[in-house]
């Protein structure tokens, strides 16, 4: 599909009342959503087309106490959803939570339904080279699916307990015509009760699906996540360990990994 305009869609849950894992209080999360959106407010405003940001909400937090704290500017549109918090089950954990979110917002959002597509982040940290991955998808001209995931054995032959197994959930281009054929209700098959993650069930779609046209596995340029991890992590080598993704470590990594795009694009890191 040709693309006239990508709405990002930024998921979010104030919240969590008490989610398993989840950390900070509900007026730090947030000021974090409030810094995020305030972040992109900026850094879109200064592009040459016009842009809207879709905020959904799902934890029933009042809409006034974040539109009154965020910036003006004229290229950019903020479309915030408040969705039923009763649609939502807490003991399905996040996974689950997530993907019903998305459908619900593609439900609402007057801006996703008129483009036919999205650019999903989450909410509560600013990818803070966000531009630079959507001036990707604009420049493909047409897209179904534009994504990240690392799929590789390096952490198995190096006895590191770290998963290098994974679809990369935090940010993707998606049309709805994808989504709905691969995307659309599939919350159900997610939660803690069932096992299956959000990161493991995109990564089975990426594997059934890279060879189709408009779809590509892979972005050219490393995506710049800020902010702290709001998830406890296991148990593991700290060295490879933080929740800080600013720490030196994730600098480094992150360079590392924006070198394999340039020289090793078919290897998922």
């Amino acid at each position: 599909m040709i693309i006239d305009m990508i709405p990002i869609l930024l998921t979010a849950s104030v919240d969590t009342r008490g989610m398993k894992g989840a950390k900070f209080t509900a007026k730090e999360r947030e000021k974090m959503y409030v810094d995020t959106l305030n972040y992109y407010i900026k850094l879109f405003g200064s592009e040459k087309y016009d842009t809207t940001l879709v905020f959904a909400e799902n934890s029933g937090w009042s809409s006034g106490s974040i539109v009154n704290q965020l910036y003006k500017n004229d290229k950019v549109t903020v479309e915030y959803l408040s969705l039923a918090l009763s649609d939502f089950v807490q003991e399905k954990g996040k996974s689950y939570n997530e993907m019903l979110l998305i459908d619900k917002a593609i439900e609402k959002s007057s801006s996703i339904k008129d483009n036919g597509c999205f650019f999903k982040v989450t909410g509560r940290f600013p990818i803070a080279n966000l531009n630079v991955l959507v001036n990707e998808v604009y420049k493909m001209g047409g897209v179904k699916f534009y994504c990240d995931c690392k799929d590789h054995n390096l952490y198995d032959w190096l006895h590191i307990p770290i998963n290098g197994h994974a679809g990369e959930c935090r940010y993707y281009a998606v049309s709805l015509d994808f989504y709905n054929i691969y995307f659309k209700d599939k919350y159900t098959l997610m939660g803690i009760d069932t096992g299956v993650c959000v990161e493991q069930y995109f990564l089975d779609v990426i594997r059934k699906t890279k060879h189709l046209p408009g779809v590509k596995c892979r972005f050219r340029t490393q995506a710049h996540i800020t902010g702290t991890g709001g998830h406890s992590l296991g148990k593991g080598w700290a060295f490879f360990y933080s929740t800080n993704n600013d720490s030196t470590i994730l600098k480094l990594k992150r360079s590392l990994r924006q070198l394999f795009r340039w020289v090793l694009p078919w290897w998922w890191c």
